[in-house]
């Protein structure tokens, strides 16, 4: 990733949503190449509600692992994210995004798969999310954070399909596998490094 500042001093962002309730819950789409990954982190951290590996930005007949995975589809692997703001916030959530998930200036080039499938995207449910996503990539931009552009992606969510079983949690039921080692593991031990206090008690420690 061409960072050029330590992940453990990231900016915060400007603003974040307002929430009217404490129990009321949010959901956003993001996009950080290959699922298994996403899926991994983002089930560590607490206000995580749920977690869905899946496929958005195409049709659903097309929305298959097989499809996209072959480079046979226009979808993006991402993952549906059920979250509770008044314990993550969305800044929090795009700070995890921004810093481990991925190299959002590789708009096309997330992993090992098919490049279109693997591209940086944010899809949003409310005008909140959107722009927040667009001030903290701003910020990004203006704190010089990385050696590139920021080619992420920031829409509307139109469609989004769940991804098939197997691909579900997939990094704990796989330890093994390659890319499991080789790229998600390291990622969720920098996640437990840099920011312990977004941890479920479960994963602290």
């Amino acid at each position: 990733m061409g960072l050029r500042i330590d992940p453990s001093i990231f900016p915060k962002p400007g603003f974040d949503e307002v929430v009217a309730r404490t129990e009321e819950t949010r959901t956003i789409v993001l996009g950080s190449g290959l699922f298994w990954c996403a899926d991994a982190l983002y089930r560590m951290l607490s206000g995580i509600v749920s977690v869905r590996p899946g496929y958005a930005g195409g049709p659903k007949a097309s929305a298959t692992f097989e499809a996209v995975n072959g480079g046979h589809s226009d979808h993006v692997f991402v993952v549906e994210l059920v979250y509770e703001p008044a314990k993550i916030t969305l800044g929090q959530i795009l700070q995890v995004f921004f810093s481990i998930a991925h190299d959002p200036t590789l708009r096309e080039r997330n992993g090992s798969g098919p490049a279109r499938a693997q591209r940086s995207v944010i899809y949003y449910t409310t005008g909140a999310q959107r722009a927040a996503a667009l001030d903290y990539i701003s910020r990004l931009k203006h704190a010089g954070v990385y050696d590139s552009l920021i080619l992420t992606d920031v829409s509307p969510l139109a469609s989004f399909f769940e991804a098939e079983p197997l691909h579900h949690d997939y990094v704990a039921k796989h330890p093994r596998q390659h890319h499991v080692r080789m790229v998600s593991l390291p990622k969720l031990s920098k996640l437990k490094k840099l920011f312990p206090q977004l941890l479920k008690p479960a994963h602290a420690g």
